[in-house]
């Protein structure tokens, strides 16, 4: 046996240990094409995309409606929605299975018995959106007023959920490929990355230096699934020097 079959083995008894090898392997599954979208982006080209139902369909399929989503915390900053969204799964693990053979009537009877454990996995990553203002004045509203702020937070809300949902391998064959052809970060995402870091107590050059030591590579060369993954540190720091100061 090759080493890399040996690898490959040992990731899927990984993977399967506690969800069970169905489970897993429907979350994981490649995603259909038929429920792969596209549009386009700012600065042109296009990138693919899976729109928020199918998520939803995808975790109730999963998961018999054991989940839950909600947004701790969120902030509005230079024209954007910023949130920090938590998915939570539960999944039913067999803990002990309890066998009893005997004899009744001169049949042989077999009694199973299974008790199950409730195991709970949480993911939590940002999303954003942009608040939406109409261009021009109207008969009933003026240039530069808000659309509907609450669409623009469930966009948020949305976009958060779905990176949670990657996180459980939820359709992240379609957003590997995204990210891997993506250079540079967004503005929206570097807003967040320099707001989270002066509240851990690190100006725009003290960030930069310490997120390219973070990642491993020069500014220039992130991508905003890299930066994302920065967030949680900071948040750590941040928490650590409040702490600290009371």
């Amino acid at each position: 046996m090759g080493r890399g079959t040996e690898l490959d083995i040992r990731r899927q008894q990984l993977k399967t240990k506690y969800l069970g090898e169905d489970l897993a392997n429907f979350l994981t599954e490649p995603t259909p094409e038929e429920i792969i979208a596209e549009r386009p982006i700012r600065g042109g080209g296009r990138v693919k995309y899976v729109a928020g139902p199918h998520f939803i369909r995808k975790l109730n399929d999963c998961f018999g409606f054991l989940w839950s989503y909600e947004v701790p915390e969120s902030f509005e900053k230079d024209g954007q929605i910023v949130g920090r969204g938590r998915l939570t799964v539960h999944v039913p693990h067999l803990k002990r299975r309890t066998i009893r053979r005997y004899i009744e009537n001169g049949r042989d009877i077999e009694e199973v018995s299974d008790e199950y454990e409730m195991l709970s996995i949480e993911k939590e990553q940002f999303g954003s959106s942009e608040i939406k203002r109409y261009a021009h004045d109207s008969g009933t509203h003026k240039q530069g007023s808000v659309i509907d702020l609450g669409d623009d937070y469930k966009g948020m809300g949305t976009d958060a959920f779905k990176k949670c949902a990657t996180e459980l391998g939820v359709f992240l064959d379609v957003y590997e490929s995204r990210a891997a052809g993506e250079e540079g970060i967004s503005k929206q995402q570097l807003n967040v990355f320099y707001m989270r870091a002066e509240q851990a107590g690190m100006d725009k050059e003290a960030a930069e230096k310490w997120g390219e030591e973070q990642i491993g590579k020069p500014m220039s060369k992130w991508t905003d699934m890299e930066i994302m993954e920065l967030i949680p540190k900071l948040l750590d720091m941040e928490e650590k020097k409040e702490d600290e100061s009371e």
